[in-house]
């Protein structure tokens, strides 16, 4: 199992976690707020988002990019919605993704383009060093 329930099977090496039991007994998966943990999760979110949607830019000049790139940047207000985590620690997870897609837009706005799973899983590990 996968933190943030695995949305995007393709990428399941990506959220790879803890699983403490809740209250009732059944396992849950906490999200954390450290930066590999943020990037894998934007990471992930960014590769489902390009994956379901009709456009399909192939140049980062074309307009069906920037329409894209527009979509994506929203990725960071969506992520609690997306990935299981306490209430009071939204807003640090949120912080610590806009930090990194505003260092590092080009390289999630590359994913728009180079749509692979090979590349998604480079991104936190290879191209940010985000995660060691």
């Amino acid at each position: 199992q996968v933190c943030g329930g695995g949305k995007w099977p393709e990428l399941i090496a990506l959220e790879p976690c803890a699983s403490p039991e809740d209250k009732s007994g059944e396992e849950y998966h906490m999200f954390g707020t450290d930066e590999c943990s943020v990037c894998k999760a934007l990471v992930s979110d960014t590769f489902g988002v390009v994956r379901m949607q009709r456009l399909r830019p192939t140049s980062t000049t074309s307009a069906d990019f920037h329409a894209l790139l527009k979509r994506l940047s929203l990725t960071c207000d969506e992520m609690p919605m997306r990935h299981t985590q306490r209430v009071h620690l939204h807003e640090e997870m949120k912080d610590v993704c806009r930090d990194l897609w505003e260092e590092n837009a080009e390289v999630f706005g590359r994913m728009a383009v180079e749509r692979s799973r090979k590349y998604a899983l480079s991104v936190c590990t290879a191209k940010l060093d985000a995660c060691s």
